[in-house]
């Protein structure tokens, strides 16, 4: 078993092999590449050790191949990180899932932390602005959060929970807010009784990771990126009956109602790559080329950032007399 499980971290080895050598090459950038190392080291390290083999353990070592790709080929950082991030994620999920049949009432408590941590790891693009207590106090949060879940839940239930809480964003409230989350956390794991672990609710699954896939996408905007997803009530509803249904009907009966309700979503338009802009101390303004329909999107990268906090105006769009500025970790 020893062997299995050393065989089983050759995959997530090789990839944070990976991620330092072209952080020493000066690829990408150090914070992104401690992000993609914590996020698969506490993805696929525990449960590695809990379950090493089976068909769902190599299908999940597979999943690092696509943000691997990512990482090499994706030259432009604004591109790179939200698709690095989003495979990221993914590749967590099939680590989470394929334990799961495996797991005692401990070790579920165990992998709902580490997942939750590993989707919180994954989508921290703005984390890295945040001063280390603030940091700290997101990061326990959302730990205790997960363990609280994974501990009182069902299995499916809990580590769908564990896996929500793993991409809100937690990072955007107050300190004290925080401090209290972290209190009421600890006194309800005093307090509350575990469940038992019982059978069914496998259908949660199907409800649960493409909600998380949705928040990963609004997560590093805090609560502003998850309100302009804009997604409808309608869909809001349907995802709640299906929350509701899913301890009782088929897997695959959820799975399609929760294709059925993604469909209620609005369309997003296509994204018209033009010419890149630069501003800077000799060009501070130009113009920007006519949009197509009623949306009009932005990349924006910012030269010597690091210094700046979150929320920083660094430019502004003027469109006939309104303006809209963009702000530095928000826009």
């Amino acid at each position: 078993m020893t062997g299995a499980r050393f065989l089983s971290l050759a995959a997530p080895a090789a990839f944070l092999l990976l991620a330092l050598t072209l952080f020493g090459l000066g690829a990408i950038a150090g914070d992104e590449a401690f992000f993609a190392i914590a996020c698969v080291s506490l993805s696929f390290v525990p449960t590695a050790l809990l379950a090493p083999g089976g068909w769902r353990r190599r299908a999940a070592e597979a999943a690092l191949l696509p943000p691997a790709l990512a990482l090499v080929l994706l030259g432009d950082t604004g591109v790179r990180r939200p698709a690095v991030a989003a495979l990221l994620v993914l590749a967590a999920l099939a680590a989470g899932t394929a334990v799961r049949p495996r797991l005692s009432s401990r070790a579920l408590v165990l992998v709902g932390v580490a997942l939750c941590l590993a989707l919180r790891s994954a989508t921290a693009a703005a984390l890295a602005s945040l001063a280390p207590g603030r940091l700290l106090l997101a990061v326990a949060a959302a730990g205790l959060g997960a363990a609280l879940l994974a501990r009182l839940l069902p299995p499916a239930a809990g580590l769908c929970m564990a896996a929500v809480l793993g991409v809100l964003p937690l990072h955007g409230l107050p300190a004290l807010l925080l401090l209290l989350l972290l209190g009421v956390g600890l006194l309800a794991w005093r307090l509350l009784r575990p469940l038992p672990l019982a059978a069914g609710g496998e259908g949660w699954f199907a409800v649960g990771m493409p909600l998380v896939l949705l928040l990963a996408t609004a997560s590093p905007w805090g609560a502003g990126g998850v309100v302009r997803l804009g997604i409808p009530p309608i869909a809001l509803g349907a995802a709640l009956v299906l929350c509701v249904a899913a301890r009782w009907l088929p897997p695959g009966a959820v799975g399609a109602g929760t294709l059925a309700a993604l469909l209620l979503l609005p369309p997003q338009p296509p994204v018209w790559r033009s010419t890149p802009v630069r501003l800077d101390a000799e060009h501070p303004a130009a113009q920007l080329p006519p949009g197509r329909g009623d949306r009009y999107a932005l990349a924006v990268a910012l030269v010597n950032a690091a210094p700046l906090a979150q929320g920083t105006p660094v430019a502004e769009v003027a469109v006939g007399a309104r303006r809209v500025p963009l702000r530095a970790g928000i826009e």
